[in-house]
């Protein structure tokens, strides 16, 4: 597909290809939506070449897997600064359960 990095972001976006990979890693549909928000922002923030580069080559829907596992399960994500650290916080989740997901995310 040719075109700008803007479009082939757009069409992942449209299409709900964002969505439904972010939903098969949270089941918290306010955490997916966030998540998939945050995704869409590392991707427009991404090198178009890079994006460009990925889609031609049919490798773009496995760097969005990668980008989504690293900020579901990095502790110094953007993603889990953001959000998951602040709903565990508001639930009361143990410092040492933060980084599960299965204690406060689903």
């Amino acid at each position: 597909m040719a075109g700008d990095h803007y479009s082939i972001i757009e069409l992942m976006t449209v299409t709900g290809v964002i969505h439904q990979e972010c939903e098969r890693q949270c089941h918290n549909e306010t955490l997916c939506l966030d998540l998939e928000q945050e995704i869409t922002m590392i991707l427009l923030g991404s090198k178009p070449e890079l994006i460009i580069e990925l889609n031609a080559k049919s490798e773009l829907l496995y760097y969005i897997k990668k980008i989504i596992k690293n900020q579901w399960y990095s502790g110094t994500s953007p993603f889990y600064k953001t959000y998951k650290k602040q709903k565990a916080l508001l639930y009361g989740a143990k410092k040492e359960t933060e980084n599960d997901p299965e204690t406060f995310c689903n």
